[in-house]
């Protein structure tokens, strides 16, 4: 099983699933907010590790899409010292590892059920950001044409 959920940070503690979402933050330059994923009640990236959400969102997408044609791809968090790789692993799998501060978790899940839960979380979150912040349409539009491609 494979979860994600993605968040606007409101406060120094309130997230905001973006499914409830009806205000925009301040500045739309720089939205903090946080992604969650689990495979396998494994939590990889949890509210901890909140940071500009839609930047690490767009991070997240292309590196879905050069993980389609190299063996692993990775980025670091925009604003965090935070690395999260995606690495193929035989049999169809992908190993998901976020690393900090030498320490590291990680799970692994199928490609394809890594790809459909990963297109349709996205999908959830750029289309709610259009409607949020028209500002940044363009970039998010580019977004969810990489996630068409997976």
């Amino acid at each position: 099983m494979i979860s994600i959920n993605s968040y606007i940070r409101r406060d120094a503690n309130t997230f905001e699933p973006i499914s409830l979402t009806q205000t925009a933050a301040a500045n739309s330059a720089y939205i903090e907010g946080a992604i969650e994923l689990s495979i396998d009640n494994t939590g990889i990236i949890g509210k901890e590790a909140w940071d500009y959400v839609d930047q690490l969102w767009s991070y997240i997408v292309d590196m879905a899409t050069r993980l389609r044609c190299d063996q692993s791809a990775s980025s670091y968090f925009p604003d965090q010292p935070l690395k999260l790789t995606f690495q193929k692993e035989p049999g169809g799998n992908i190993r998901v590892t976020l690393e900090s501060d030498g320490a590291s978790r990680s799970a692994m899940a199928s490609e394809s059920l890594f790809y459909v839960e990963l297109k349709k979380a996205g999908r959830e979150f750029f289309e709610k950001f259009i409607e949020l912040y028209p500002e940044n349409r363009d970039s998010y539009m580019d977004s969810l044409k990489g996630l068409q491609s997976l």
